[in-house]
């Protein structure tokens, strides 16, 4: 039994290397438009990389220190009301 492929470059490396590649694909479709698939190929490493080290696609976004965009609620005053 073999334990596979040895690992190009350390996974902190390669996280690094998702988070650029998850923000290009995002500026570039949106991020409800970006598969798991597209940001895995646009960084060079196969979905099951992808998922080893970033669960889903929000932590991609969350682990470049941005969340997905949300309404804001907001309440507007008139004056005089």
């Amino acid at each position: 039994m073999t334990a596979g492929r040895p690992q190009l470059r350390p996974d902190d490396e390669t996280r690094q290397i998702i988070y650029k590649a998850a923000r290009h694909e995002f500026a570039a479709s949106g991020y409800a438009a970006t598969s798991t698939e597209t940001v895995a190929r646009s960084a060079g490493v196969s979905t099951k990389t992808l998922y080893r080290l970033l669960p889903n696609k929000a932590r991609a976004v969350r682990g470049h220190g941005v969340r997905p965009a949300r309404p804001i609620p907001v309440r507007l005053r008139f004056a005089g009301a």
